[in-house]
Formats: C-alpha cells, structure tokens, sequence
C-alpha cells in the first residue's frame, strides 16, 4: 500500500465511521472551517490537519476508491466508510514496520497545541537560514518559508539582535547539542536534512522517501513530531531557541477572525448570549467559536462553561458507547447537560488521555 493509502485506512479506522469520508479530506487539505478543525482535535487528527493540502478531490476520492476494490474498506449507508476486518492485520503489520505510534504524536508530550509547533519550526528554519547566509556574508536569497507572518518575525527578531556572531555561535552550539539528545536518530536526521542554509537546499519531501525509505506523508508528519522533539529538549535545557517561542504562544493565535471577535468579547466579560446579541449570530455560532478557542488555546479556562463532573460524565458514556456522535451520548445523559458541553468535553477532554486517539489498542496489538 502507499503511503496515503496507509493513513487514510488509519485515519477511517479511528472515525469507525462516525463521519464521512470528506471529513479525511478537509482535514488533510486543512480546510478552514469549524467541522474539519473540530474534528482533527475530537479524533486525533492534529498532526494531519493541512498536511497535504495540494491534494485533490479526484486523487483522493481515487484512492478511497481503490482501497474499497482492494476489499480494505466496506461502504455504510451516506458516504460512511468501514476498515474492513482483513485490512486490520496489514495496516497493523505497516504502521508497526513505520514506529507510527512512537513517532506520531511526540507532539502531544509538548503541552503546546500543533499549531505552536507549526510556527516554531517554521521560525527555526528561516532563521538558521538568515544565520548561515549572515556567516557566509550573502545578503540575497529565497526565504525557505514563504509565510509572511513568520518572515516578519523573523526580521524583526533577528534585528534586534546585537551580537549577531555570538548569536550564530550559540545557535550552532544549540543545535549540536539537541541533535545529539534525539532519542530517535531518523527524527534527528529529517529535522536536519530538511533545512536550508548558504549553497545548501533542504530535502524536499519526496527526496526524504527515498533517502529513508519512508513514504513521503510519513515523511511530512515525522518531521512535524522532530520539531516537537526539538522544542521540548529547547524548553528542558531552556536554551535560546526557547526565544522562538516569544509571541508565539499568545492567546489569539491560530483563530479565525470571527472566533478572534468573540474571544475579544468573552475576555470583557460578556456571556454567549450577550455576544450573539451584541454580533446578531445565532448562539450556536458562538458556541463553534468558544470549543475552536478551547482548541488553540491550552490555557483557555473552559471550565467557565463545563464542571468536571459534567465533564467525566460525558467521556464515560463516550467510553462505554464506544462513539464520539453527539446525539447518542446525549441521549445518555441527564437533560440539563447540553450539546455544547459535550462538544466541549469531547474536545478538551483528550488531553487527559495518553495523547493517542481511541480505538489504537487493536493497531498496537492490544484487546480489540
């Protein structure tokens, strides 16, 4: 199977279809809306979230195709997709060969949201590209990172910056030391291959498939989970690429305009009520707003709108129900909890477990 074919089997095992199969599509292509967001975070699916967003509907649509010709996938009722019992075998057998769940989600262990890790390694690679033409003394060249915001950053960050040799210095030394602290030398080697720097241009990703043998969307996401494994080891030794976090983590980033607003007014004390009056939304709306701020926010205070006995008795029948559909669990609980609060807890919930979607026990080798 290729690579993709491997993922999306995977990604439809953990959905056990409680969603369609668009729902895999818009959130590997990151599309912008609040299903594909909300849904990358109730399933596990973060590290996915954008990871291949040139691809097309015809060539996914494809591969959902062949995988249901092979016999891996067993059509449901509207467009709902089941791993069929003789694919379960490979695709353990594959993601077992690929370390998938020692790699995958190292991003988890961080206790920052992908998001974060997303704009710290995007900041790590342009500015070791700035210090290595600065050292070599060439000033004009294609930033590795084409996002305006980072770029800014990053020009800002690096003029302010006075002893910019000792800096270089520092940031060599730094890099040579984590390199070395990498528990897992292919990690190591992706991070340092996929930079770029003065006569030197990074891997691309599919030239990684071939130097490692590892299917390019693999590639793609284990090189994610190496700049996770770099931030937490910058954190732990409290070293400079610490600094490449500043204005990183604030408390806006990652949202949507319309979610930025009514965070603004959350934070001057208004209830949601107040703010779909205040905006002329529907209440529901806001709501959206509130489980996407809970979703890229780590210290949001959700608790404001959810306890925790509601909170525990919400992923206890998700548990015992073996589902994360929200009318069969509410049709499980007492009538004062709302749907909203089970969104919420849904959501916010996960961080409590081991950082590894449900339904893994049977792809680890443990009880089905």
């Amino acid at each position: 199977m290729k690579g993709l074919d491997v993922l999306l089997l995977y990604m439809l095992q953990q959905l056990n279809g409680e969603r369609t199969v668009s729902s895999c599509y818009h959130i590997l292509t990151g599309r912008k809306s609040t299903q594909a967001i909300q849904d990358a975070e109730l399933f596990g699916f973060s590290a996915f979230y954008g990871l291949l967003q040139d691809l097309s509907r015809h060539d996914y649509d494809r591969t959902v195709s062949g995988l249901s010709v092979a016999g891996y996938l067993s059509r449901q009722e509207k467009d709902r997709f089941l791993v069929t019992k003789a694919a379960r075998s490979g695709l353990k057998q594959q993601l077992t060969n690929l370390r998938f769940f020692e790699r995958a989600f190292k991003w988890k262990q961080t206790g920052r949201t992908m998001q974060d890790i997303r704009r710290f390694w995007g900041r790590f690679q342009l500015l070791g590209q700035v210090i290595s033409y600065y050292l070599a003394g060439a000033g004009r060249y294609q930033p590795a990172i084409s996002d305006m915001h980072i770029q800014t950053w990053v020009k800002s960050f690096w003029k302010g910056i006075k002893d910019k040799h000792h800096f270089a210095r520092e940031w060599v030394h730094s890099l040579t030391q984590h390199l070395s602290e990498f528990d897992d030398d292919l990690l190591a080697h992706l991070l340092l291959d996929r930079l770029s720097g003065y006569k030197v241009a990074g891997y691309t990703y599919k030239q990684l498939e071939h130097r490692y043998g590892i299917p390019e969307v693999f590639v793609r996401i284990y090189t994610l989970q190496a700049a996770a494994t770099l931030y937490m080891l910058s954190q732990k030794r409290s070293t400079l690429f610490t600094r490449l976090t500043e204005e990183n983590l604030r408390e806006e980033a990652g949202l949507m305009q319309s979610a930025l607003e009514t965070y603004r007014l959350l934070r001057r004390g208004h209830t949601l009520e107040e703010i779909a009056n205040l905006r002329g939304l529907k209440q529901s709306t806001i709501e959206d707003h509130v489980i996407d701020i809970a979703i890229h926010n780590p210290d949001f205070d959700y608790r404001h709108f959810i306890s925790d006995d509601v909170m525990k008795a919400v992923r206890q029948v998700s548990k015992r129900l073996q589902t994360k559909r929200i009318r069969p669990i509410k049709e499980h609980l007492p009538d004062d909890i709302s749907y909203f609060q089970i969104r919420l807890a849904l959501v916010k919930g996960e961080e409590h477990e081991t950082g590894e979607p449900q339904g893994n026990d049977e792809l680890r080798g443990g009880k089905g």
